[in-house]
């Protein structure tokens, strides 16, 4: 892979940067201000050690006393408590050009009062006091609610507080099955069986007493714009460092993502069970029940629900599980041999649905990795082989330039819609264009990568419809932690498949939606550039969800966006 020398320079500055700056701090320019703009608690022991716990932005540059809001709990959606870390947490201060803190930053005593002289850039001295203090959360929105005998499942319309249940006819008397914002509680119990044909309110109360939402639950038909998402729709579902799923090492995972009905499923590609999240909250719920599969390789879902988990195969056999229920073990979908002895499985994807049209792509890593794997369903038939026009069940993308090579180097297919015509978008580290392709397995168009293309893998894609338009995702996995590189995503108008050109950031004809950059664990080194991104509408075609896993920057989390006329 390839290390530019701006990042081997920019790191040998940083370092030089950090060594000189012991006591008193001195820290460059963040503001065009006088005074501090944030202080950052860290971990010094414990399973979190070295994370991040806090960061407090500064905004009076005049402020003597900063208290520190430590999480009650940590990670917020565990049972946690923070307490046995309180009195030994490293404090790190940006502040503005030339100024100091004497002395020196360092671990503290956040149960205490700490006292230091803190300069400004003009020479003027003030002594400040930092402390800390164990905050509850103040989060306390309704993430999903599900009607359980009814079988309904509320959109919720988050800045006007109300679950629509989408039906034309009386509802059944129901209870509900919510979820809320971690350690928050809500009233009355939606356990209790009660009448949704008339509206209903329920109060989300916060872990800290005070802060609360009303939602009124009512039932209606929401109304869609005409096409596509809201602009200015996205709304940040989740986002955290995977080790609380148990990674403390990135080199170790190949990680890929699938979206079964309400959850969320992770691959680390380890051979562990995959585990399933609360897609809304991002929250692990448990493992999937396994059975017979080999979870080596990758997961992939359709849009009806149904989890595919295939093994890593690089001779043998590659066999492919179906289930719908992440506690019923899979069942045999798909066994093929492998003759060719290479590398097969990183990633699966299935575009459509399997109970009904569906195009099922595997991807092929080493000599072989300008090939790929298809299968056809039609009306929820058993998977039938669809190779190239010579009838080989490898897919040949003849046009592609290059070659790609193993984990976690790996390339990802996926078709444009359940239609063979309509043709695949496809990636892969190393070249880092995005390319779409014919049927006819030749590149139509294609995106360029960013100029330090080299220091990114742009393997994970995804692409759906959506709203009457298509929509195409990338990720870009940053290789180098350590330098703070981070992971970017970029979210893409594609339903004119025409304008597939230009370069990864917008720049060019395609339409560039929405993009942002994701934080990255600065304490891992270079390990897995492997990562993976899946895009799902949910089942009544209002929300359009995102979800995102990086094995470098170890963060994972997901953001959606609906359709909602408002």
């Amino acid at each position: 892979m390839k290390k530019h020398i701006f990042y081997f320079l920019a790191a040998l500055l940083a370092f030089g940067a950090f060594s000189s700056c012991q006591d008193p701090d001195y820290v460059d320019p963040t503001a065009d201000r006088q005074g501090l703009t944030s202080l950052t608690a860290i971990f010094t022991s414990g399973p979190y050690v070295d994370q991040e716990a806090v960061k407090l932005d500064i905004s009076d540059p005049e402020q003597t006393k900063f208290v520190i809001p430590i999480p009650w709990y940590f990670p917020v959606d565990s049972n946690s408590v923070t307490t046995p870390y309180m009195t030994a947490m490293r404090i790190t201060a940006t502040m503005d050009y030339n100024c100091s803190i004497s002395p020196g930053l360092g671990v503290l005593d956040l149960t205490k009062d700490n006292y230091f002289t803190f300069t400004d850039n003009k020479g003027n001295s003030r002594q400040i006091d930092i402390t800390g203090e164990r905050t509850k959360s103040s989060a306390c929105q309704l993430l999903t609610f599900d009607l359980v005998e009814a079988g309904i499942s509320g959109v919720i319309d988050q800045d006007a507080k109300t679950v629509t249940l989408v039906s034309y006819s009386d509802i059944p008397s129901s209870s509900a099955a919510v979820s809320i914002s971690s350690h928050a509680t809500i009233s009355p119990d939606p356990a209790e069986v009660r009448d949704y044909n008339s509206d209903v309110q329920f109060t989300v109360t916060a872990d800290n007493g005070t802060s609360k939402n009303v939602y009124t639950v009512k039932k209606g038909i929401p109304s869609k714009i005409p096409n596509g998402i809201r602009t200015d729709s996205q709304r940040k579902l989740f986002q955290y460092d995977i080790s609380s799923l148990g990674v403390t090492d990135g080199s170790k995972v190949n990680p890929t993502l699938a979206v079964m009905g309400k959850y969320l499923v992770v691959d680390m590609g380890d051979g562990t069970a995959p585990i399933y999240l609360n897609k809304a909250s991002g929250a692990k719920i448990g493992n999937i029940a396994l059975g017979a599969a080999d979870a080596t390789g990758s997961v992939g879902a359709d849009l009806a629900g149904n989890l595919l988990i295939c093994n890593y195969c690089t001779s043998g056999k590659l066999n492919i599980y179906k289930t719908n229920s992440p506690t019923t073990a899979p069942t045999p979908y798909i066994s093929l041999d492998n003759a060719w002895g290479i590398p097969l499985g990183s990633h699966i994807h299935v575009q459509g649905s399997l109970d009904g049209n569906a195009i099922i792509t595997v991807n092929v890593d080493g000599p072989y990795a300008q090939h790929f794997l298809r299968w056809t369903v039609t009306g929820g038939g058993a998977p039938q082989m669809a190779g190239d026009e010579a009838g080989s069940p490898l897919v040949e993308i003849s046009s592609a330039p290059g070659q790609w090579s193993t984990r976690p180097q790996d390339a990802k297919v996926v078709a444009r819609s359940t239609n063979l015509a309509d043709g695949y978008y496809y990636s892969y580290y190393d070249n880092n264009n995005v390319f779409y392709c014919g049927n006819n397995n030749k590149t139509i168009s294609y995106l360029t990568p960013l100029s330090d293309n080299g220091n990114f893998n742009y393997e994970p894609i995804d692409t759906r419809a959506f709203n009457n338009c298509n929509y195409f995702v990338l990720y870009s996995v940053g290789w180098f932690p350590q330098w703070s590189t981070a992971g970017h995503l970029f979210f893409y108008d594609v339903s004119s498949a025409a304008s597939f050109t230009g370069s990864v950031d917008g720049t060019g004809t395609q339409k560039l939606v929405y993009g942002f950059e994701t934080p990255v664990n600065t304490t891992v080194a270079q390990g897995s550039g492997n990562g993976d991104v899946v895009m799902m509408p949910t089942q009544d075609g209002y929300m359009l969800d995102v979800y995102y896993i990086d094995g470098a920057g170890l963060v994972i989390g997901g953001v959606e966006f609906d359709c909602i006329q408002k």
